[in-house]
């Protein structure tokens, strides 16, 4: 008992380590603006208000801000210095640059007998893009993209889910995240989406359809003349991508391998980064409306089309269609390997919880739900409790522990409020997983629970790998897109599936385990 206390902390704390230093980072840390802060002191100590970026021929509003009471001084004068040689006055004025580049404007409050000056940096763009990201491991070199975008005269906003621990998560970030700036998306002349999944552009398209709730022609106006330049590694398979294209309607797409990024701030425009392209010869994309013709053979994709275009992400669609190879694998596992697992069942939903919640938190919300489990169940043995009660007084406890760690983990900033809020279902359905461990103890005794919970983690983290979901080497990511891209792709494969789960059913051969355990016997037999 004590040893499985002491492991299960001990884990528990391993996992957090990397997730100190990784999760809790944000493009904030990871950018160094061009702002000026000032230490606060002084008497007429005033803040600019001004967006840090603007077009050129564009104009640009300042306004001073006051920390101070106006009403002590007789007369105020507010002076602003624009950094390109000229000047004005007054408290809120209008200035239109005419040249890109990084101004430093600077204002000078002068009242009675006191002076206090501020300044402010101003970027000065010739092109603007709003750059969507998931890419946690790529995050530096978005970060020096961007900076290197703006001696080019590119000025780049990151709208980003570094902090998410899964492609479902960071869905959802993302979207709140586009909902939140709302209309400004419009203003950018480029929408870069920087990912190896389709994470960012289904956040795009359900940020079109709110947009479409709230204004029909709103959709028309932001994307229609937009381009979407995507990046990513692999540009053999982006069907996902071409289902996505319908929601969002821009004017064009274009996907490009992430190392030829250096050339969308040097082209400026979508028109003539095609042209550059093609001039050198570097493979790319152009992706347009996809649209599925309807046969006995592809009945399934059509429903996918359908679900999609109706504002359906595909992460969605691809939870629902990954549950028969989740249990079948957990099948094969359990009828021809040998494998002692809860059932198949319990497998099945700790794979799913695994996928939405990412392995790390995953692993860390299931051991610390078994160990809290394990020391409330041992705590009210002496108390002879009818059954139902008990349990309910564990999961009560698992419950209020959870709550004090999700207090913990906000207040030490380990994981973002987003991602905090988006993961409470899935931790909580784990919670049920104290009484079917109570019942096994029962049953198997500790040690033989302890052997079968063993065993399902590890059949749950295969299977978790099998079906898309991402393992974190610390130095790497390794992840199989295979069997979660060809099931999107082609859906109607989850019938054969039917029969591999009948073929299992009539499974009379050894388990692969019991091979290995009577081995000695059946080669005496041979001989």
């Amino acid at each position: 008992m004590k040893k499985l206390i002491i492991s299960s902390i001990l884990s528990i704390g391993l996992l957090f380590i990397p997730l100190l230093n990784t999760n809790a980072q944000t493009i904030d840390q990871l950018l160094q603006e061009y702002t000026v802060d000032s230490d606060g002191t002084g008497v007429l100590f005033t803040e600019i208000i001004a967006e840090d970026f603007n077009d050129s021929d564009s104009p640009s509003i300042f306004k001073a801000n006051p920390q101070f009471s106006e009403d002590k001084f007789n007369q105020i004068l507010y002076r602003w210095n624009f950094g390109d040689g000229n000047s004005d006055f007054g408290k809120e004025v209008v200035h239109t640059y005419n040249a890109p580049g990084l101004y430093e404007v600077q204002l000078t409050v002068v009242a009675d007998n006191e002076e206090w000056e501020t300044t402010k940096e101003i970027f000065i763009a010739e092109q603007t893009a709003l750059m969507i990201t998931d890419s946690t491991e790529d995050a530096d070199q978005i970060s020096n993209f961007v900076r290197n975008a703006r001696t080019s005269n590119y000025y780049i906003k990151i709208v980003e889910s570094f902090a998410s621990q899964s492609e479902f998560l960071s869905e959802e970030i993302l979207t709140r995240k586009l909902i939140k700036i709302g209309e400004e998306v419009k203003n950018y002349d480029t929408i870069i989406v920087w990912s190896d999944n389709t994470s960012p552009l289904n956040a795009l398209a359900r940020y079109t359809q709110n947009l479409e709730q709230q204004n029909p022609d709103t959709i028309q106006v932001t994307f229609s003349n937009k381009p979407i330049i995507l990046l990513k590694n692999d540009l053999d398979n982006l069907q996902r991508e071409t289902r996505i294209f319908n929601q969002i309607q821009p004017r064009e797409v274009i996907a490009i391998q992430e190392a030829q990024r250096y050339m969308i701030p040097e082209s400026l425009t979508a028109t003539a980064l095609k042209q550059q392209l093609i001039e050198t010869g570097v493979q790319y994309e152009a992706i347009s409306t996809y649209e599925t013709t309807v046969s006995p053979f592809n009945i399934f994709s059509f429903f996918i089309d359908y679900l999609i275009n109706q504002g359906i992400p595909d992460n969605t669609i691809i939870l629902i269609l990954l549950l028969p190879v989740i249990a079948t694998i957990i099948a094969f596992f359990k009828q021809v390997i040998g494998a002692s697992t809860m059932g198949i069942y319990m497998p099945s939903i700790i794979t799913m919880a695994f996928l939405i919640l990412g392995l790390k938190f995953g692993l860390i919300t299931f051991l610390f739900i078994v160990a809290t489990g394990v020391i409330a169940h041992k705590i009210l043995n002496p108390f002879k409790l009818l059954y139902v009660p008990k349990m309910a007084l564990v999961i009560t406890t698992v419950s209020i522990t959870l709550f004090i760690l999700i207090t913990f983990t906000v207040y030490l900033n380990i994981f973002a409020i987003e991602f905090i809020s988006l993961t409470i279902f899935p931790v909580l359905v784990m919670g049920t997983l104290t009484e079917r461990f109570a019942r096994l103890t029962s049953t198997k005794g500790f040690k033989g629970s302890a052997v079968i919970l063993t065993e399902t983690v590890l059949v749950c983290i295969i299977t978790y790998f099998l079906t898309g979901g991402v393992i974190d080497l610390y130095f790497t990511d390794i992840q199989f897109t295979w069997m979660r891209n060809i099931i999107l792709n082609y859906p109607e494969i989850i019938l054969v599936f039917i029969g591999v789960n009948a073929y299992l059913g009539r499974w009379t051969g050894l388990q692969l385990s019991e091979v290995l355990r009577f081995r000695n016997i059946l080669n005496d037999l041979e001989e």
